[in-house]
């Protein structure tokens, strides 16, 4: 049973009278103790899918369709009031930059201690406490000294890690990771990785939703994977289907840029062109212009979703006769 489910979402920008379409029907499901890549090159509308369940878009855009029930729950018929109330507590967002996420101006202790008192009604000395508890469990040494640093005394792998304990200050049972480890090195990033496949395997089977353009990432952490691209969702499948058996061309591309698969093949891999203004999508399939083995009806035809496996299905009208 799903945990987190997202039906025909679609999320639209007001630029100058018009209105573009970011995100554009997309639905997937996720279950408690998963983990879901959700990939795609940048501007392909990851991110705004992210921020759209929480509904924390900007004022110039709007959820315009669709439905994101949690836990048997629409939170796109919940007041803003209610919506307060479940973020943090129920569903929450650790984002790309953790100094856009944490406040210089405050002790890291206060800020955590803040979030328990606010949500799950905490005095200050238990919250105190289990703000020392939440910073151990995200392996900050020292923990109850440094409840006292402010973020800028921290290297950035540490204030990932703070923002994630925030994250998980009320114990939410769904994770939306943003990018988590863009700006860390390599090892400060093993090191985010290995603390999320903890918190979503040793923890309350917490359901993670990881937004990422790295598909390294997504082989060592996911269980499924959601390739996005011109603000859709263009193929769907488990782990091991998506990397042995792309069914997508805009899947086998991407995979193409993974080390293992370019070694040896001289220069860098490339996919030309870029992704569509989403003022001015193609028609048709949005991925024909720069796909190596379109058709000539895929201009006109806007493909729906083909099963190629159970639980594996590709937008792409290579599978229409599948």
């Amino acid at each position: 049973m799903s945990l987190l489910s997202v039906r025909d979402l679609t999320t639209e920008f007001a630029t100058d009278g018009r209105r573009a379409r970011v995100v554009d029907g997309v639905s997937f499901d996720l279950a408690a103790g998963e983990i879901l890549g959700l990939v795609g090159e940048s501007g392909c509308g990851k991110s705004t899918t992210g921020f759209s369940l929480l509904r924390l878009l900007p004022p110039n855009a709007r959820i315009a369709a669709g439905e994101v029930w949690l836990d048997g729950e629409d939170l796109l018929r919940k007041t803003d009031e209610e919506m307060r109330r479940i973020r943090g507590s129920r569903i929450a967002m650790v984002f790309q930059d953790p100094m856009t996420s944490l406040d210089p101006a405050f002790p890291v202790g206060d800020q955590i201690a803040e979030v328990l008192e606010e949500h799950r009604g905490m005095g200050r000395a238990e919250a105190t406490a289990e703000a020392v508890r939440l910073l151990r469990l995200v392996g900050i040494p020292s923990a109850e000294a440094r409840l006292r640093s402010y973020p800028h005394e921290f290297s950035g792998g540490m204030r990932q890690r703070i923002v994630i304990a925030i994250t998980l200050a009320c114990d939410p049972q769904v994770l939306i990771a943003d990018e988590p480890t863009t700006a860390l090195d390599v090892t400060i990033q093993a090191q985010i990785l290995r603390l999320l496949r903890a918190l979503n395997t040793e923890r309350r089977q917490t359901g993670i939703l990881l937004i990422t353009h790295d598909l390294g990432v997504v082989a060592q952490l996911c269980h499924r994977v959601a390739v996005m691209y011109a603000g859709e969702i263009v193929e769907t499948g488990e782990i091991e289907a998506i990397f042995t058996q792309p069914a997508h061309p805009y899947t086998q591309a991407l995979l193409g840029f993974l080390p293992a698969r370019a070694r040896g093949r001289g220069d860098l891999p490339a996919i030309e062109g870029a992704v569509p203004n989403p003022f001015a999508y193609p028609g048709g399939c949005r991925f024909h212009p720069r796909c190596g083995r379109a058709f000539a009806d895929c201009a006109e035809v806007h493909p729906p979703p083909f099963p190629i496996a159970p639980g594996h299905s590709a937008s792409c009208l290579l599978h229409r006769h599948a």
